[in-house]
């Protein structure tokens, strides 16, 4: 369990690293995103995570300024397969080699919640793990309420009131409790399942419920590239 003297150092540091980058005065005028980036990604993951959240809300902020925070997207931690395997194993009370026939050390991808493995079933069945980084939950709610804190010393900062600071923390932190709890997610998943699945455009991958957890999802292996790589090959100019 964190100290308070380990919470004061935290807070002293959000502080710094928001008063170093002008995070608040360039949020509030909607300027130097690159700068709030560079903030975000030095605060490590929740930050991260709440500006890949800002990053599409285009209603808020420029086009310039969405762009750029982006770019957090690639910049995640990944867990060692030590740390995922008891992470697993205590989610599913079971040992991994029960539970898989083949479970990959590195994950072919990561986020700032969570990273993905491809592994089997003993039924033979390819599917994907996503596994939630372990304590996320605590590093979150521990710097989401250290921001709030700080919140009030931003009063000085030259139209701080242009955007409901306090408002948009509330927001972010209702969205990161709903993305926290994977239950949530497999719900939302089952539904979308039996609703597009029969549909002849459309492939959704099978969710596996007794393999998932507040924690862990399991689901059907389903091969295919990121819609940003088809948005980039639709908007590269043909050579004549």
């Amino acid at each position: 369990m964190m100290t308070e003297q380990t919470k004061t150092a935290r807070l002293r540091q959000i502080v710094k690293i928001l008063n170093h980058y002008s995070v608040v005065k360039n949020i509030t005028q909607r300027k130097n995103p690159a700068e709030v980036r560079q903030a975000f990604e030095e605060l490590g993951p929740t930050f991260i995570k709440v500006g890949q959240m800002m990053s599409v809300r285009t209603d808020i902020f420029t086009v310039d300024f969405t762009r750029e925070l982006r770019k957090l997207q690639d910049q995640v931690k990944t867990d060692d397969f030590t740390t995922v395997k008891k992470a697993v194993e205590q989610e599913l009370d079971h040992s991994l080699t029960e539970l898989f026939s083949q479970f990959d050390e590195q994950p072919f991808a990561s986020a700032s919640i969570a990273q993905v493995h491809h592994a089997k079933l003993k039924s033979g069945e390819e599917v994907v793990v996503k596994v939630q980084h372990p304590g996320i939950d605590t590093e979150i709610e521990l710097d989401l309420a250290l921001f709030e804190k700080a919140l009030p010393l931003v009063n000085w900062v030259p139209q701080s009131n242009v955007i409901n600071l306090k408002s948009l923390v509330r927001e972010i932190r209702n969205s990161l409790q709903n993305e926290l709890d994977f239950r949530k997610e497999l719900a939302f998943a089952e539904e979308f399942y039996r609703l597009n699945n029969d549909w002849k455009e459309i492939r959704v991958p099978k969710m596996e419920p007794a393999y998932s957890t507040k924690k862990i999802i399991v689901m059907e292996l389903m091969a295919g590239r990121s819609l940003e790589t088809l948005i980039q090959i639709q908007t590269e100019p043909i050579l004549q």
